[in-house]
C-alpha cells in the first residue's frame, strides 16, 4: 500500500502544468532590440513654417540612423508611476548591461513644449552615451529660431539620488549626464 502512494504522488507532481511566462510591460523590460526608426515617437506636432524638421524624436532618429536599442520609452508628460517605474528600470538595466538604448519623454513645461532623453549605442569602443533635450520655445516669449533640439554625448550616464522626489515624477531627474559636450544642434528657423 506504501509504494502505491508514492507512486500516486510522483505521478501527480509530473502531470502538475507549468507555470505561466510572466506578462511583460507595456514600457520595454525585454531586452529585445529594435531599430531606432521603429520605436514609437514622441507626440510632437511639427512646426508649421519651419525650415526644419527639430521635433525631438526626429532629431534622434536622424542622428542615429540605423542602430538598434532597446526602448525605454517614450513617456507622455502625464505618465502613470508604473510607466515612470519600468522606464527607471529600463534604463538601469540597460545602462548596467552596456546594452544599446532610447529613452524619450514630454517634460511638463510652463511656456512651451519640453521634452528630454538619454541614449546609449554601440560605437567603435563599446557602448556611448549620450542625452536629449528640446524646448519648443527657449527664450520663454515667441523666439525668432521657433525651438531647438540638443544632444550632447555624455562621458557617462550615473544614477543621481539627489532628489528622489523629483525623480518620483520625472525619470530624466533620475539620471546625470558627466562631461557632455554637444554633438549636434538642430534649430527648427522660420
Amino acid at each position: 500500500m506504501r509504494a502505491a502512494g508514492s507512486l500516486l504522488v510522483v505521478a501527480c507532481a509530473c502531470a502538475r502544468p507549468s507555470s505561466p511566462a510572466p506578462i511583460q510591460n507595456s514600457v520595454a523590460t525585454t531586452t529585445k532590440l529594435v531599430a531606432i526608426e521603429n520605436v514609437p515617437a514622441l507626440g510632437i506636432a511639427t512646426v508649421t513654417g519651419a525650415k526644419h524638421d527639430c521635433r525631438p524624436s526626429a532629431v534622434v532618429r536622424r542622428h542615429f540612423a540605423g542602430r538598434e536599442v532597446i526602448a525605454c520609452g517614450p513617456l507622455a508628460y502625464d505618465a502613470s508611476k508604473p510607466a515612470l517605474a519600468n522606464a527607471r528600470t529600463c534604463i538601469e538595466k540597460a545602462l548596467a548591461d552596456e546594452q544599446p538604448f532610447l529613452f524619450e519623454a514630454q517634460v511638463q513645461g510652463i511656456d512651451s513644449e519640453v521634452a528630454g532623453g538619454l541614449m546609449g549605442v554601440v560605437e567603435k569602443d563599446g557602448l556611448a552615451t549620450y542625452e536629449m533635450m528640446f524646448d519648443s520655445d527657449p527664450c520663454g516669449g515667441s523666439c525668432p529660431e521657433r525651438g531647438v533640439t540638443t544632444i550632447s554625448r555624455c562621458t557617462r550616464i550615473t544614477r543621481d539620488v539627489s532628489n528622489p522626489a523629483a525623480c518620483a515624477i520625472n525619470v530624466m531627474h533620475c539620471f546625470r549626464c558627466d562631461g557632455s559636450r554637444i554633438v549636434e544642434q538642430c534649430r527648427f528657423g522660420g
